[in-house]
Order: structure tokens, then sequence, then C-alpha cells
């Protein structure tokens, strides 16, 4: 399940992270389990990492395929992939930008399939540009394009702090 749906990994990885950030806001050590659970996962995520599109059973999620490694990563998730799967990361984001050129473009009317809109996912691909590479915010800042919708686009706000906070000329 966890190679097959990357996402579903980053999620886990996440709630690991959640759970142990917060014993420690409690005043708790953290727990052995749940660092060594945790530390399984993360190591089993930079071993599995792929940029392979397309490789889902049936068709139904072939609209992920941009987003499919970016979905629910945090920053710490991002680091961790730096330092253990930076060129596995380096390809998929090449891979998805020769697949997806306008992956940044909030609402662009074509996907795969007969879908009519690229998902909203695609532009988190930004994160990893940031977050997994390491990338300035002169190079970020090409891909942020406008809100998707008036108000409450938390995508483009992401990326926006995002992107403020990697200035590389402030």
């Amino acid at each position: 399940m966890l190679q097959t749906f990357p996402f579903v990994h980053n999620a886990y990885i996440a709630g690991y992270q959640g759970y142990l950030a917060l014993q420690t806001m409690a005043g708790e050590a953290p727990d052995a389990g749940v660092q060594s659970t945790l530390n399984s996962l993360l190591q089993s995520r930079a071993e599995d990492f792929t940029a392979s599109a397309g490789s889902y059973p049936g068709d139904y999620c072939d609209a992920f395929n941009t987003s499919r490694n970016w979905m629910w990563m945090t920053p710490e998730l991002a680091q961790y992939l730096h330092d253990h799967a930076l060129a596995k990361i380096q390809a998929a984001i090449d891979e998805y930008q020769r697949i997806t050129p306008y992956w940044f473009v909030a609402g662009f009317p074509d996907t795969v399939g007969e879908a009519i809109h690229a998902p909203m996912y695609d532009v988190l691909m930004l994160q990893a540009k940031a977050f997994a590479l390491g990338q300035p915010a002169s190079e970020l800042v090409k891909y942020l394009d406008v809100p998707a919708f008036a108000r409450g686009d938390l995508f483009y706000i992401q990326n926006l702090v995002t992107v403020i906070a990697a200035q590389d000329n402030p």
C-alpha cells in the first residue's frame, strides 16, 4: 500500500512526526516505539521513492502522477529525502516537468484521461523544489501562479509563504 500510494506513506510519516512533536510540547519524553516506527517509515520512503508515473492499479489515480510524491509531505520529510534520496527527487521532478509542464498553473484545463482540469495538488511540486531540492526563491518564484480561488486558496498561500521564506536576496 505504501509503495503504491506514496502520498499515504507521507501521511503516515506526518502523523508520527506530529505525535512525537505533541509529546515534546507536553513535556514528555518521545515514545521509543513511535520513534522507531517513524524511523522505519522514513527509511522505507527514501528507499522506495520512485518517479514512475502511471504505475497505479487501474486508471483511477493517474491524475495524481505529478503530485503523488508531494501530497502530505512535511518540510521534515522533504529534508530527510534531500539527505537520503536526492538523486531520486531530482529525477522525479525532471520527469514531472516533462510530462506535465504546466503543473504550476492553478486550474490548468488539461490532465490525463478525460478529465477537464489538473488536480490542485500538482502545485505542491513547488514544495518539493523548495524543501527537498533547496532551490532559491529566485527559481521558485517562476512557478508561483495566481490563486485558483478568490478567497481561501491554501495551496497558493502555502506556496507564497514558501517562496517568501526561501528569499535568497531579502
